[in-house]
């Protein structure tokens, strides 16, 4: 299922051609849901400005007009084919994180043992008993 989520709008301190508080900008998320994977887009749309025949007092605004103002602004069918791919994706990744085959542990223990005989050969310090002492 995708849908829209609204969270925010940009609304406009000056009046213009007699209307006040017009819409010009939707913060969104468009998210599509498949059983349990989620993904997104975020945007922003800036939306032209109203006429007098289409303009809808601000406090009268509902979700449905903003989905409509979303969906005939946005090239819906680049956005989907977004979801779309990002989707296949998370269900099939191309890519995947993976065990080492080796023990990357213990070479990297063993280096910092060598690290450090080097270091306590060369400056006579101790870092593998509970004190240090400086020679």
């Amino acid at each position: 299922m995708k849908y829209w989520v609204v969270y925010a709008n940009d609304v406009s301190t000056i009046e213009e051609n007699g209307l006040q508080n017009i819409v010009k900008r939707v913060h969104w998320r468009r998210k599509f849901v498949d059983g349990v994977y989620i993904v997104e887009e975020l945007g922003l749309t800036d939306l032209p400005s109203p006429n007098g025949d289409t303009f809808k007092e601000y406090q009268n605004l509902t979700f449905e007009d903003y989905c409509a103002w979303l969906e005939s602004v946005n090239n819906m069918v680049e956005l989907d084919a977004k979801l779309d791919e990002s989707m296949e994706k998370l269900k099939n990744p191309p890519v995947l994180s993976k065990n080492l085959p080796f023990d990357n542990l213990a070479i990297d223990q063993n280096y910092d043992n060598i690290l450090i005989n080097n270091i306590n050969a060369t400056n006579n310090i101790n870092y593998g008993t509970s004190g240090t002492s400086i020679g």
